[in-house]
């Protein structure tokens, strides 16, 4: 069942007259630029500030409409509008890229749009070519253009150093995305101020970056297909068979040659390239484990769909993954716990580098984990299960109906309205109905409860938190995503005896002696510890080897067609709701 999202992609096109007198009376206010970097703006709009010919129509162009100079009226165009005239006013609006009717500084800012693809943007939304023209007509030019051509600049580039800096996409815009972490900040003010004093346009936006080394990595992951794009994507096989150990295949010879240009296995002659022997076993192995699949070495179809993976679909997983980096603050905490949902892998991660690391389940398809910061504050041991309601309704209720003494065997708790325990052999569960279901279910602490032995409280407004489970066997699995949301650790008490390290008198021992008791206890932890619930398709290991996952959420779907609905503030965009995402629920 697909539901449609519908999000309303703004296109606030007022009239261009109205738009005229707003800006003539309009006084922008004191405050911070977009990427939090102060800036006084503290100047009258309709005051002229004596200079140059192109200073004077400097600040009318200002306190003028942005149409003036061909940028329309968007949501990021006004965002970085307020922006230009703030810095403009705090350099008494001189020029920033104009010197005696040259632009030296334009070429080093177009050069770094070009090489926007290295970054995983598109340069097309970008003015480059009109710009060109105009610069090249520039010299004879008088003060109008010389003021029009400067702010198209300055406005080209605080667009791109937001783009580049945190991203073309805002996650909050796309309520789909469901990520909600601290923005990235980044001074995009203070870098159109240090260009126009330095004119280092390349070191300039090189310091907007991220600088997280996943980002980084990431980076040379996108430049390495790049490459062996260009020089010619090894042929894979036609998958017409299935080899054991020890067999021969003249297509094998294809699956090796693929491994080793991926670096999977290492580079070479082989003897018997088309036989399936133990090099090639362990090279399937290494390239199975990157794209989330059981390492067993077997060539079965999901093998062979990530082989024949063309290059372009990995290079938009490389490239999407890195929009999300933008949006990552490049300092996280000291220490944190680390959760990538379509990785179902849990890391507590202290400097930079794992110190523990298991596998998680994450919430299915129908009940997907959101993206968000926030802090571990409490532990439960042997935790009662508060039933959902709307899975005492739809789950519980139907089985009640079917075996009156359900109940009992689960160890569940029927609780009414009042807050009261009753006996449920009192109810008439046949004549409820579950639409206005009048009590409540709690499973007691026991091996049947789905919360296990150890429960992570980190509140939220998504009632989400870390917990054991009894069904163990459901970590070999591949395909993870079984939860109602919540998120299963596979070695809770390791993570139990981290999170207490140093923050009480307790031995491991004694932790799984209360634990092995069955009584409830709960904790609250002296110093509470960062937990980041993340979703990367794909990344770089702890082995620097490049990892891709499926698309468990549809959320690189969806961030694709934001990105694709992107307004940019050199086109008129059309008047339309653009539909974004048909998510699965």
């Amino acid at each position: 069942m697909f539901v449609t999202q519908r999000i309303s992609v703004l296109n606030p096109r007022l009239p261009l007259v109205f738009l005229g007198l707003f800006f003539l009376v309009a006084c922008p206010a004191s405050g911070q630029d977009t990427l939090g970097t102060s800036t006084d703006s503290n100047h009258a709009a309709t005051t002229i500030v004596p200079g140059s010919p192109e200073t004077v129509v400097l600040q009318k162009l200002l306190h003028g409409a942005p149409l003036a100079i061909g940028v329309y009226d968007t949501p990021e165009s006004r965002r970085v509008w307020k922006l230009l005239r703030d810095v403009y006013a705090e350099r008494h609006y001189r020029l920033i890229w104009v010197e005696s009717g040259s632009f030296p500084a334009a070429s080093r800012l177009f050069d770094a749009i070009r090489h926007a693809p290295d970054h995983g943007i598109d340069p097309t939304v970008y003015p480059i070519s009109s710009l060109l023209s105009r610069i090249s007509n520039a010299a004879d030019a008088g003060p109008q253009d010389w003021a029009e051509i400067d702010l198209s600049l300055s406005h080209l580039f605080v667009t791109y150093a937001l783009h580049l800096g945190r991203g073309r996409v805002d996650p909050r815009d796309f309520e789909d995305l469901e990520w909600f972490l601290p923005k990235r900040r980044v001074g995009v003010a203070r870098a159109l101020a240090t260009v126009a004093e330095t004119g280092d346009v390349e070191g300039v936006l090189e310091g907007v970056e991220s600088h997280r080394p996943e980002y980084r990595a990431l980076l040379g992951v996108l430049r390495q297909i790049r490459s062996l794009q260009a020089e010619g994507w090894p042929r894979v096989p036609t998958w017409k068979f299935k080899a054991a150990p020890g067999e021969t295949h003249s297509e094998l010879s294809l699956v090796r040659r693929y491994l080793q240009v991926m670096g999977d296995l290492p580079p070479g002659p082989i003897r018997n390239p088309a036989v399936m022997d133990d090099i090639l076993i362990k090279g399937l192995m290494r390239f199975q484990s990157r794209h989330g699949l059981t390492p067993d070495g077997v060539i079965g179809p999901k093998t062979a769909a990530a082989i024949r993976m063309p290059p372009t679909e990995l290079l938009r997983m490389v490239r999407l993954n890195l929009e999300r980096w933008r949006w990552v603050p490049d300092t996280l905490d000291t220490h944190y716990v680390w959760v990538n949902v379509p990785a179902y892998d849990l890391e507590v991660v202290e400097g930079n580098q794992p110190v523990l690391t298991m596998r998680v389940i994450a919430g299915t398809t129908d009940n997907p984990t959101p993206s968000f910061r926030e802090n571990i504050r409490h532990l439960e041991l042997n935790p009662r299960w508060h039933v959902p309601e709307k899975i005492a309704a739809g789950e519980i209720l139907p089985k009640v109906k079917e075996d009156p003494d359900y109940l009992l065997a689960e160890n569940i708790t029927v609780i009414d309205t009042a807050g009261k325990t009753i006996d449920p052999s009192t109810v008439k569960w046949a004549a409820l109905d579950s639409t206005t279901l009048p009590y409540r279910f709690r499973q007691e602490p026991g091996d049947k409860n789905p919360l296990g032995s150890i429960k992570f409280l980190f509140p939220n407004r998504w009632s989400v938190y870390l917990h054991d489970t009894p069904a163990t066997k459901l970590f070999a699995k591949e395909f993870r995503a079984l939860s109602h949301g919540c998120v299963r650790v596979e070695r809770p008490l390791d993570l139990a005896n981290y999170l207490l390290l140093g923050q009480m008198s307790i031995s491991s021992e004694e932790l799984a002696a209360q634990v092995k008791s069955g009584k409830r206890r709960w904790i609250d932890l002296k110093q509470t510890e960062p937990i980041y619930l993340v979703y990367f398709t794909s990344f770089v290991d702890r082995e620097g080897r490049p990892n891709f996952r499926p698309d468990v959420y549809q959320r690189d779907r969806m961030l694709q067609e934001a990105l694709n609905a992107y307004l940019s503030p050199w086109s008129p965009p059309p008047d339309t709701t653009v539909v974004v995402g048909q998510t699965p629920r």
